[in-house]
């Protein structure tokens, strides 16, 4: 008995990188105007793409490709050098991807101890 489990729980583990490797990815194809790309979807996936910037979101509804893929712009959000911001584009047949850029250690204030 005991080694049917060990044999089980291996088996599990040997599947669970193929898995994690097919999941929707997002990457930032350009800052200036503020462009992601999405890769891994279903095709012809609807997807809400939310970019969040400090307390403001601004929403795109893109159409994936046969593919998988799309392409979503922002060409109306103005982005310093240094505000961190999210996006995440979440598919009506469940697949999500996140993107987060975290602020440059310059912009981070210095706190004395």
């Amino acid at each position: 008995m005991i080694r049917f489990v060990a044999l089980g729980i291996a088996g599990l583990a040997l599947g669970a990188p193929g898995a994690a490797s097919t999941g929707a990815s997002l990457r930032l194809a350009s800052v200036k105007p503020l462009v992601v790309k999405g890769s891994d979807f279903k095709g012809g996936e609807r997807v809400v793409v939310t970019l969040t910037v400090q307390r403001h979101r601004v929403v795109r509804r893109v159409t994936a490709t046969p593919a998988g893929s799309f392409t979503a712009g922002f060409g109306v959000v103005q982005l310093g050098r240094c505000p961190s911001f999210t996006v995440r584009a979440a598919g009506l047949e469940g697949s999500v991807a996140i993107l987060r850029r975290l602020p440059l250690p310059a912009c981070i204030p210095f706190k004395s101890p």
